[in-house]
């Protein structure tokens, strides 16, 4: 199921002796986005394996209801991905 869910996270902090602050980080599955694992999942399986194109992703977001530019899309379906890269 894909859907707009706002997701405010309350982070630990804590101050060291010498009055260093140190801050919990935010769950991985969201770090680097705003867009959460199952929408990424979603949008990169439709690009590589469908194979849709990006202005039809985008016009199925925006039918969604979802706010994402075809700058941010394009930048899910391309960045940070070396991690999935064969060697």
């Amino acid at each position: 199921m894909i859907q707009v869910q706002n997701t405010c996270y309350l982070l630990a902090q804590w101050q060291f002796p010498p009055g260093e602050y140190v801050t919990a980080s935010v769950p991985l599955a969201v770090q680097g986005g705003h867009y959460g694992p199952q929408l990424v999942s979603y949008l990169l399986h439709q690009y590589y394996h469908a194979p849709v194109t990006p202005p039809l992703l985008l016009a199925q977001l925006h039918e969604w209801g979802m706010a994402m530019s075809a700058g941010q899309l394009n930048h899910l379906l391309t960045e940070g991905h070396e991690r999935f890269a064969v060697s």
